[in-house]
């Protein structure tokens, strides 16, 4: 039987969705305070793993309801992994100040997983560390990403091309990506959050901008660094990800 949810019930979902964006940026504001030195030689005990793994499976009930919420939106149709037997493969060129590292992915697989586990990272610096693990409410995968070959191109206007799915922002996307330090007046339209987003058959340009979250747009060739990824709580990185298909 179908589950209906109601407005009420979509409220309920933005309420702990954004409550857990304020306490990611507090947390974030805390740890930018921190040394150089100390924020890249981070470790993380064996039991601070045991408690994100049990902390984690305990946001994934309101994260599946919020997924259902969005069934009828674009793209939610669409299977996350190939059941037809076509498995096809896509190269996402990752664009920093440092130049341009290229990955093949898999069709279907969430942008952020893909690139973790090709060592690239789409967070920037110590939001490696300080992020939502593909919740989609932190904010800091944030990625520009379009069609290659056609820079100037949005995704939504190629939307025959597969570029990547949804073809428009789902209901996270437009919650974090509204919500400062996004959401300013030149943010790029092209601009997507990387663990909610699944790579399709076209070949994709993705670009990171400065700032922890990679929101500086004020300058159009303004580029980060890059950053190889680590993986501080090992496959629980992607624990989230229930969409990209075995690799």
């Amino acid at each position: 039987m179908p589950i209906r949810v109601g407005a009420s019930t979509s409220i309920a979902i933005r309420i702990p969705i954004i409550f857990h964006i304020a306490i990611v940026i507090v947390i974030a504001m805390f740890v930018s305070t921190l040394p150089r030195a100390a924020s890249f030689h981070l470790s993380v005990p064996v039991r601070a793993r045991n408690i994100f793994s049990k902390s984690v499976h305990a946001v994934m009930l309101s994260s599946q309801v919020s997924s259902m919420n969005e069934g009828a939106g674009t793209g939610a149709k669409v299977g996350a992994r190939a059941e037809d037997g076509k498995s096809g493969t896509a190269t996402v060129n990752f664009e920093t100040s440092d130049g341009v590292q290229v990955i093949t992915v898999q069709k279907g697989e969430i942008l952020r997983t893909a690139m973790l586990k090709r060592g690239l990272s789409p967070h920037n610096g110590k939001s490696r560390l300080i992020n939502c693990r593909g919740l989609g409410t932190c904010g800091t995968c944030a990625v520009e990403i379009t069609p290659t070959g056609s820079a100037s191109t949005s995704i939504k206007s190629t939307n025959e091309e597969n570029v990547v799915l949804p073809v428009d922002r789902n209901t996270r996307e437009r919650l974090r990506l509204n919500f400062p330090p996004h959401g300013s007046p030149d943010q790029s339209p092209h601009l997507r959050l990387a663990c909610q987003v699944q790579i399709q058959d076209t070949d994709v340009n993705v670009k990171k901008r400065c700032g922890f979250w990679g929101q500086d747009s004020s300058e159009d060739d303004l580029l980060v660094e890059s950053h190889d990824a680590q993986l501080y709580f090992g496959e629980l990185e992607f624990v989230l990800d229930d969409k990209s298909p075995p690799t």
